[in-house]
């Protein structure tokens, strides 16, 4: 009616996880808890946390809850004298209630998701190895690479997500053939086993980057496969060393034999 007047907003007693404008006033902490539609009269603004004002004639409201810590209460105040609402009503504000209770439900779970996902980004991103993910049947094909690829082989991830003729142009010729032989030969949704294989690629400078490649498939709750998650770790300083470890042991094998 003319006399009605709607208030969104959002409380609740937890401010940590509802994002809570304000503490939940009692009588909409108790509607909460009531299944139905609710008819109030004569309920002052403070009891529904609102500024100061006239009285609300009549409260009409429904509840939804989903679980413990998610619900959601519709209210329509008049200011006038209200005339009791009908099933077609009730049904449309109940309705409405239940849009407005998915949709916040739903900003809760991206909101979750993304904060998730901050935290894990953050975590690879401080590790000293290069992080990447691709589709099972992909192989070279990553649609995410973390950017310690920058500092280890001197290309942006954009420069390789995408981009698989890229990653083979980037191996080192006398390993190219052989590691794009292993990879096609992997199948992560077939196996759960790791992929293990070290080769060489050429970092934009040009100098040899020894990489030790470690990937797998990550599976859904009903084994299912999903994507493959690697880390590939700069093995270039013990690379180096092993070859000057040989070549000192090769010195000393000749100084015998002279």
């Amino acid at each position: 009616g003319g006399g009605d007047e709607f208030h969104p907003g959002v409380c609740g007693p937890d401010t940590h996880r509802l994002a809570v404008s304000q503490d939940c006033p009692e009588l909409i902490e108790r509607l909460l808890g009531i299944e139905g539609t609710t008819h109030h009269t004569d309920v002052s603004r403070e009891r529904l946390g609102l500024p100061a004002g006239p009285d609300f004639a009549s409260v009409y409201g429904v509840a939804v809850r989903s679980s413990e810590d998610i619900a959601c209460w519709l209210g329509v105040m008049g200011s006038e004298d209200a005339i009791a609402w009908d099933p077609e009503s009730v049904l449309i504000l109940r309705l409405v209630a239940r849009h407005l209770h998915v949709l916040f439900a739903s900003y809760r779970a991206d909101k979750h998701r993304r904060a998730v996902e901050h935290k894990y980004r953050t975590l690879v991103e401080q590790i000293p190895a290069i992080t990447y993910y691709r589709g099972l049947d992909a192989p070279g094909d990553a649609s995410f690479i973390s950017p310690q690829i920058k500092e280890i082989l001197g290309y942006l991830p954009e420069d390789f997500i995408g981009n698989p003729d890229f990653f083979r142009e980037c191996l080192h010729p006398e390993d190219r053939e052989w590691v794009l032989e292993q990879q096609t030969a992997y199948r992560p949704g077939q196996t759960t086993k790791y992929l293990r294989v070290c080769y060489r690629m050429l970092h934009r400078d040009g100098h040899v980057v020894w990489l030790a490649n470690h990937a797998l498939a990550v599976r859904a709750e009903d084994g299912s496969p999903k994507f493959v998650i690697g880390v590939l770790f700069d093995m270039t300083d013990t690379k180096q060393l092993e070859e000057q470890f040989r070549h000192a042991q090769k010195m000393e094998a000749v100084g015998r034999l002279a």
